[in-house]
């Protein structure tokens, strides 16, 4: 995610301390050190490294140790038509008008003001699911078995318009480029009776809303991301 927080001085004296220790274990020495040091993209290129050591170290904590994905608040419209114009307002996409017409308007909205939703990844992969693909209603079992319960219909929606907002007023957004999500809801039945699930993209031009089918024994592959919501005991 691409949130902007201030780190704390705690933090800030305890990472100086390894980093103290790092330098003086340094085997390429001080000259190289120095060049290190002087080289015009050493704080972008750090920040990357952290960036991508902070991800890894996430992938090892327990599911439920790793913190909420996204966050989406309930209560904003009324009605789907609603949702619909102000996704297309700040610029979000679709892979053609079948989505707003049949999919978002048969989406059922949560009337509840103010309910912050918190969505937590859990991929076939996390559940022990590394070699094959795997039915949904399997990863929505075993999913429940940790204490991961589906999301409100909307929430796809609801988190594709914010992301949307996002990359609109500041260029840049929590869903990097090439990154997907499905939304483990209960499945919207279009108009054909097909039964399909929301997914989330990112491509360089934007956000978009897709779907894929959300029958039950359609399989996933491993590294599939599905959003749940933690239930709290």
């Amino acid at each position: 995610m691409t949130q902007r927080t201030s780190v704390s001085d705690g933090l800030t004296r305890q990472v100086l301390r390894m980093d103290e220790d790092f330098v003086r274990q340094y085997p390429g020495g001080t000259a190289k050190l120095e060049l290190a040091k002087g080289h015009p993209d050493v704080k972008a290129r750090t920040y990357a490294l952290w960036e991508q050591l902070a991800k890894e170290r996430e992938l090892m904590l327990p599911l439920t140790d790793r913190g909420p994905r996204y966050t989406a608040e309930t209560g904003e419209f009324k009605t789907p038509e609603e949702l619909i114009a102000a996704y297309e307002e700040a610029g979000g996409k679709y892979y053609d008008r079948f989505y707003p017409t049949d999919l978002l308007s048969r989406v059922k909205l949560t009337q509840e003001k103010g309910s912050m939703i918190e969505s937590y990844r859990v991929t076939p992969s996390d559940l022990g699911h590394t070699e094959n693909r795997t039915r949904r209603d399997t990863i929505y079992a075993e999913a429940g078995h940790l204490g991961f319960g589906q999301l409100i219909q909307e929430y796809g929606a609801l988190l594709a318009l914010k992301l949307a907002r996002q990359l609109k007023e500041t260029g840049t957004c929590d869903l990097e480029i090439g990154e997907w999500f499905v939304v483990a809801t209960e499945p919207i039945v279009g108009s054909d009776g097909r039964l399909r699930l929301l997914v989330v993209k990112r491509h360089e031009d934007g956000v978009y809303l897709d779907w894929y089918y959300g029958y039950p024994d359609y399989e996933w592959d491993p590294d599939s991301q599905f959003l749940f919501v933690l239930l709290r005991k």
